[in-house]
């Protein structure tokens, strides 16, 4: 589906790309975070799933929309962003949400 058709279709409230190609387009902005974590020393236990959930969520969209996106529940969202709070060691989500924000600014 060309680019144009893709936009309207969201306009319209629906799905324009596969979860596949949602997947692939966040793969490069994922890598980016994960070497900037690495760099700092936090983060590298992290699994990519771990590191998409934190990453949309810092992007400001809800756990409604982060499940969505990925074709997960929320339940799921959720599990995975706790999972990271305990692996980054930080205090809460917030907290977590923040590191990858600052993360992101620095690579």
């Amino acid at each position: 589906m060309p680019w144009p058709t893709q936009c309207g279709s969201a306009a319209d409230g629906e799905r324009p790309f596969s979860k596949r190609a949602v997947r692939e387009l966040m793969n490069e902005e994922v890598v980016h975070v994960r070497r900037a974590g690495a760099a700092e020393g936090r983060g590298a236990a992290l699994s990519d799933g771990e590191w998409e959930v934190l990453d949309l969520l810092a992007r400001r969209l809800s756990t409604k929309s982060v499940a969505l996106r990925l074709g997960v529940g929320e339940a799921e969202v959720r599990a995975q962003a706790a999972k990271a709070v305990r692996k980054l060691e930080v205090d809460d989500r917030e907290a977590a949400l923040e590191l990858v924000r600052r993360m992101r600014s620095h690579h």
